[in-house]
């Protein structure tokens, strides 16, 4: 869930917050500060591929990044007033991250290792634990009031975390030199469940303070935290990362998928930043760096192997289809339940289960970006704008206009992501998707006869949808999609 919030702290900061839950939330969209820019840009001078590109000019700058090696801290919190961390729990925590061979799903590592195709390593440090400067009960009280208990926490920690007894050095986890550690993640030590899951205490959610960097000493910014009963959320006899997972993409940048209006969001669901499971797909993987689609511009033909192995996709564009992953088109991928789709396509985890056929997933993206200069005033950003991020007073920031919760978007019409089923059936506030939604052999695709995702065979912008597919060969090594151009 993406969660805006405005939050007072100790030192005044606000927090961008995401979280996991389906509850009533409200969207200000509060920006950050981030430095200006030297100069006001085009979209055609730097090319904006990725959310860590980008998160200077957005309501969330110092990103974890999405590619390199990265260290990542991970702080076990302990309140006074509950007990102490055992060996085996911080045993179980260093696993859960870091684990080359996991007993259950994925690490977080070794997740992002196999879902990046080994562009992003993960390196997870546990720190030694850190006793709160506040209670249990006074860090209750300050999260059900809207004033954030974790912020003070962040603040008194960053002169106190140790590693072996030994004080952290942050510059050696700044791997982008922006200033900012690159993340941080806060296990608590509660040990009460009926707190966690139903008054949604210690609940796990992803966020983002307002500070300015320091290139000397780098400063905490992106933070995910949540109780240790998380780590068990899905597998009672072991450890389960399938939510730090989940809170670790927001941390690199994703939104949620799914709708904190709707029980049941246009995504379909079945993916990693909706319901916590499977592969992320290939818009998430866009948008990070990891995949360069095929961008049909003629008729062909074209051959995948599933995204689970390879980093391939294909786009079927809009005319605000501008080269990277923040426009609007059509993403193609070929599923597979094998590899990170495996588990969660053969036992049931967060309320549904994966698709257990070989298929193709239409997914309609309207990603484009828009330049908010006040709460009423914003619109979308083309290659002939000249754009740059202002200071607060003049709230002029780049934003995401659409999202898959109707009350987030800035535009009152257009999901972020939606899926295009085969049988026609829109998922928002219908249902979960199924196998019954993946093109198979044969199966083919025409805007004309999709009126229930397109107006017209029209994209959003009012350009035309170009191309239909069929697929002409399917196994479980490759498919092969033919296009042709729609009259």
């Amino acid at each position: 869930m993406k969660k805006y919030l405005k939050l007072l702290s100790l030192i005044g900061v606000s927090l961008l917050l995401t979280g996991c839950n389906r509850n009533n939330f409200e969207d200000p969209n509060i920006p950050n500060n981030p430095p200006d820019p030297e100069e006001p840009i085009t979209p055609s001078e730097r090319d904006f591929k990725t959310y860590q590109d980008i998160d200077e000019y957005m309501s969330t700058s110092g990103l974890t990044p999405s590619k390199g090696n990265v260290n990542i801290l991970v702080v076990p919190v302990e309140f006074s007033d509950l007990s102490e961390f055992d060996n085996e729990t911080l045993n179980m925590i260093d696993d859960t991250f870091n684990s080359t061979n996991p007993t259950y799903f994925e690490s977080v590592k070794s997740y992002y290792q196999t879902s990046s195709y080994n562009k992003l390593n993960f390196n997870f440090t546990l720190c030694d634990p850190y006793t709160s400067i506040i209670s249990s009960t006074n860090f209750k009280r300050l999260e059900t009031n809207g004033i954030n208990g974790t912020t003070r926490i962040l603040n008194d920690m960053y002169n106190k975390l140790t590693i072996n007894g030994e004080s952290v050095n942050y510059s050696n986890y700044d791997s982008d030199l922006d200033g900012y550690v690159d993340g941080i993640w806060l296990i608590y030590n509660n040990a009460n469940a009926n707190e966690v899951f139903n008054q949604s205490n210690y609940w796990a959610y992803t966020s983002y303070l307002d500070v300015s960097p320091n290139l000397t000493n780098p400063v905490f910014n992106t933070f995910a935290n949540c109780s240790k009963f998380f780590l068990y959320e899905g597998n009672s006899s072991g450890y389960d990362a399938h939510t730090l997972i989940h809170e670790t993409g927001h941390m690199l940048g994703l939104e949620d998928y799914y709708s904190y209006d709707n029980y049941y969001s246009a995504s379909g669901g079945l993916m990693m930043m909706d319901l916590n499971i499977g592969d992320h797909d290939s818009f998430s993987k866009f948008s990070l760096g990891w995949i360069d689609p095929i961008v049909i511009n003629e008729e062909c033909e074209v051959t995948l192997k599933p995204l689970t192995t390879e980093g391939k996709a294909i786009i079927i564009p809009s005319e605000s289809y501008y080269g990277n992953a923040f426009g609007e088109y059509l993403i193609i991928e070929f599923y597979s339940p094998t590899k990170l789709n495996e588990l969660d396509s053969s036992v049931i985890y967060n309320q549904a289960r994966l698709y257990s056929d070989l298929g193709i997933i239409v997914y309609h993206v309207d990603a484009r970006l828009g330049l908010v200069k006040s709460p009423l005033n914003y619109s979308y950003i083309d290659n002939s704008e000249t754009y740059a991020y202002s200071n607060i007073s003049n709230y002029s920031y780049i934003s995401l206009l659409s999202s898959n919760t109707p009350s987030y978007r800035y535009n009152n019409s257009y999901n972020l992501i939606e899926i295009v089923t085969k049988n026609n059936i829109n998922m928002f506030d219908t249902g979960f998707s199924n196998n019954t939604s993946l093109f198979k052999l044969k199966d083919s695709f025409n805007s004309d006869n999709y009126t229930s995702f397109f107006n017209n065979s029209k994209f959003n912008d009012g350009s035309e949808i170009e191309f239909n597919f069929e697929v002409s060969d399917l196994n479980n090594d490759s498919v092969t999609l033919k296009f042709t151009k729609r009259v």
